[in-house]
Order: structure tokens, then C-alpha cells, then sequence
């Protein structure tokens, strides 16, 4: 079955496409954390997504939050919510900077590894 076929008559069916994609592949375990979630603030929240909800319903990432989603990252989360660039638009950009920055580090190591060959 086509993806168009298989998601294009859902609702919010963009929440459920990478879920389906991992089952159907058997990948499901490689980024999900099995344990239960209680969603408090020290715990590894299952899906890699991180979520602020006991600050809010969830919170609104801002800048003053920047050091809380690093420190996620560091955790081993890959994704966040919730962002809104009418509350806070640097946060956004900080964001997009710390990849790009990461990224660019990440290039910088590969080309130095290939010239030592």
C-alpha cells in the first residue's frame, strides 16, 4: 500500500506517519525508550521528543529556556516542543544556529579524517 493511499484520508495524520513508517520496519524499539513515562523533569521521556509539561500545558519554549533544551539534547532527546515565534522567535534562531554549528563541527571532523588518508 502507497503512503498517499494509506495517509492521505486521516486526520492529523502527520503525527502518525514516522510511528507506522518504525512498526512496519520493525524500527520502533531502535527509537523508543520502553520504560514507563511520568513526565516529570528528570526522566527520559520514551519517544526522544522532549516536553515540558510541568511547567505549563506544555511550555513555551523562550530564550531563558535555551540551557533546559541542551541539556535535553545532552540526554539524548532529538526532538521538542513546543515552539512559538510569536512568543519567542530567538529561541527559534538559537536553535538553528547550535545545529548549524553542530553540523559544520561534524563536516570539519569528516574532511580532516579524510585529508589523513
Amino acid at each position: 500500500m502507497d503512503v498517499y493511499h494509506q495517509f492521505s484520508h486521516g486526520y492529523l495524520v502527520d503525527e502518525l506517519f514516522i510511528p507506522y513508517e518504525l512498526k512496519k520496519f520493525k524500527m520502533q524499539n531502535t527509537v523508543y525508550h520502553q520504560d514507563p513515562v511520568h513526565d516529570i523533569e528528570d526522566e527520559f521521556q520514551g519517544n526522544l521528543r522532549y516536553i515540558n509539561w510541568w511547567d505549563g500545558s506544555p511550555l513555551i519554549w523562550t530564550s531563558k529556556n535555551f540551557h533546559e533544551l541542551e541539556k535535553a539534547k545532552q540526554a539524548g532527546h532529538f526532538f521538542s516542543r513546543k515552539f512559538d515565534e510569536t512568543v519567542d522567535a530567538t529561541i527559534i534562531d538559537l536553535v538553528i544556529k547550535e545545529l548549524i554549528n553542530e553540523n559544520t563541527m561534524k563536516s570539519n571532523i569528516k574532511l580532516k579524517q579524510t585529508a589523513n588518508f
